[in-house]
């Protein structure tokens, strides 16, 4: 079974990064890169400041674009290699800290304003999950 079947959604993440990779590469010819190439990305993209999630996604949509031209017979063996990438550092799941909570209740903002911090804090909501809340007297 050689067809691609893919959402608009999908065609265009996997044209973004195949748009990206081969700006990387210039000259360079897709067929012939090696996996020191694709380390040289890795560094590319980390140096862009991309996160890691992003760094994955890209390099998933890349290993699946090549085990494609594999099954074509474009090439002979996909050039990604199965790499092992640090996870990202937790980031702390509080909406505010102690500094905030203090300049927040200290503020002269609208009673509406301050009740709808609250809700957001105290429920732990998100604001496009509290715009959906029916709240009324």
């Amino acid at each position: 079974m050689n067809h691609i079947n893919w959402r608009k959604a999908t065609a265009r993440a996997y044209k973004t990064v195949t748009q990206n990779f081969t700006d990387f590469l210039g000259d360079l010819d897709p067929a012939l890169i090696n996996e020191t190439t694709i380390q040289d990305y890795i560094f590319h993209l980390t140096e862009s400041k991309a996160s890691i999630h992003k760094i994955k996604k890209y390099l998933t949509l890349l290993k699946a674009t090549y085990e494609k031209a594999v099954d074509f017979k474009l090439i002979e063996k996909n050039p990604i290699p199965k790499l092992k990438l640090n996870k990202p550092m937790a980031k702390s799941l509080l909406y505010f800290n102690d500094v905030q909570i203090k300049l927040i209740r200290e503020s002269s903002l609208p009673g509406e304003l301050l009740l709808g911090i609250q809700l957001l804090f105290y429920c732990f909501i998100r604001p496009g999950e509290a715009s959906e809340l029916g709240i009324g007297l």
